[in-house]
Parts: C-alpha cells; structure tokens; sequence
C-alpha cells in the first residue's frame, strides 16, 4: 500500500513536469558542471589511475592474446605474402618453410608477451602510456585539441540534444518502472522503506541521532524565527476589532478571567471590612 502510494505520487509529479523547463535545467547545469572541468588533467589523472590499478595490463593481454590468434589464423596469407616478396628462382616450400618460421615466430612472441607480465614489451608500452599522460596534462597542443573537442560538444544545440535525451531516459524508465508491479524500482523501494521500518523500529541508537536530529533543526528554526512569532502574533491582533478581541480573549481566557473577578471581588471585601472595623475601634 505504502509503494503504491509513493508510485503514485512520483508519477503525479513525472507528468506534471513541464518536459521544457526539466530539459533547460539539466542542460545548464550539465553545462555549468562541464565548463568548469579541466579536460587534460582529468584524462591524465584517468590514464594513470588506469596504470596504477594494473588495468592497462590485462589490456595488453588481451591484444597481444588476439594478434597471436590473428596470426595463426592467417598463415596461409603470411606463405602468400613471403611467395610475393621472394624469388622465382626460390622452390615453393622454402617460401611455406620460412612463411611458417615468420608466423610460428611471431605467435611465439605475442605468446611470452601474453603469459609474462614483466616482459620488457610491456614494460616499455607502460612507459609509452605514463609519457603520454604527461604530454596530454602539461603539453598546449593537447590542451588545445581537447579544449576544441570539449567546445564542441558544449554546443547549445548539442547540450540540448543531451539533456532531451538523458530526461526522456529518466522519464520513461521511471513510468515504465512504477507502473508496473514488482519492477526493480519498486522491489528496491519496498526493501529499503521495509529496512528503515524495522530500523526505526528497533534501533535505538538510530532512534536517538533522528530524535536528536529533529529537536536540533526545531530548536535552531526556533530561534532563527523568534522575531517571526511576535510579528505573525502582531499582525493578527491588530486585524481584530475591539469587540472580536473581547470575544477571542473571554473564549481562550474566560475561566481565569472570571476567577480572577470573583477573586478581587472578595479580596476587596475583605480589605475594606478590615478597614471598617480598624476605623470603629480607632
């Protein structure tokens, strides 16, 4: 019940939104995050952390693991290749012998490359990577480039293309998803609202940061708009005429009024029976 409610008021929302405004608004906030971004020390520092994880490694394996596929693949090609290159006056399996040297070399090759992770190849691709790195971070020629592509793709017209894109995304995952029963949305909802229910619940420790929480927000809102009080109290008392003031003051403080009558009423006769018989006997 309570996930069909929050649904419902979600998708209230999602298609009250005026699709322009939400578009607007992430294109310039998407634009306002990109303009600040420095290009060249952000794909530099995304480089070396690439290194610094070794993912660069499994990288090369998987291309020196390829190459040495391509190239057992092919050796028919390479025999042709060698053939075109040699001589006529060359026997035909000289040229296939020395094809397949070329090709089992290579293979064998790619193969050390693609089993030893400290083979010089690599060591020196990696030093070819950090070096590259540091041209695109400190070198004006890579700034210029990435600074012209990132221009490019901050065009207003491309902006707006992105954020038509990225919200029609949005908008229609979020129908489709709370539309529909038990979609991943709203498993993930239940499970998280049926979390904090028994955390609520059970967690003291939790109960107390909350109530914490809300008796300091209270209390510095309080105090923030202590004036506020007297001004709201203020105003509606001087839009009161005399005989609504009377009213409102008889129905909230009537009794006490009238406690307060009978008591004076009697503290006077008192004092001035006192004052008659202190006057008789004087």
């Amino acid at each position: 019940m309570v996930i069909a409610n929050i649904s419902d008021i979600i998708l209230d929302i999602v298609h009250k939104l005026d699709d322009k405004s939400v578009t607007d608004f992430i294109a310039q906030k998407g634009k306002e995050l990109a303009t600040g971004i420095d290009v060249n020390t952000v794909l530099s520092n995304g480089i070396l952390f690439f290194v610094e994880k070794q993912e660069h490694q499994n990288l090369i394996t998987s291309t020196v693991r390829e190459i040495k596929h391509y190239v057992l693949a092919h050796q028919e090609l390479i025999r042709e290749k060698v053939k075109q290159e040699s001589y006529s006056i060359i026997p035909k399996f000289i040229d296939d012998t020395l094809a397949d040297k070329i090709t089992n070399g290579i293979a064998k090759y790619f193969q050390e490359v693609e089993t030893n992770v400290q083979h010089p190849l690599r060591r020196e691709i990696e030093a070819k990577v950090i070096a590259f790195s540091s041209e695109i971070k400190n070198e004006e020629k890579w700034q210029k480039k990435l600074n012209q592509l990132k221009d490019y793709l901050l065009r207003e017209d491309k902006v707006n293309d992105y954020a038509k894109d990225i919200w029609d995304a949005i908008k229609s995952t979020l129908v489709q998803e709370l539309s529909s029963n038990d979609t991943v949305l709203k498993t993930y909802l239940r499970n998280n609202i049926a979390t904090l229910s028994q955390n609520l619940k059970n967690n003291t420790a939790l109960q107390y940061k909350i109530d914490c929480w809300v008796r300091a927000k209270a209390y510095h809102y309080l105090l923030r708009n202590t004036h506020k009080f007297g001004e709201l109290i203020s105003s509606t008392m001087e839009n009161w005429q005399g005989k609504e003031l009377s009213n409102k003051l008889e129905l909230e403080v009537g009794k006490d009024l009238q406690f307060i009558r009978v008591n004076g009423t009697l503290v006077g006769g008192i004092v001035g029976l006192i004052i008659h018989a202190v006057s008789r006997f004087l």
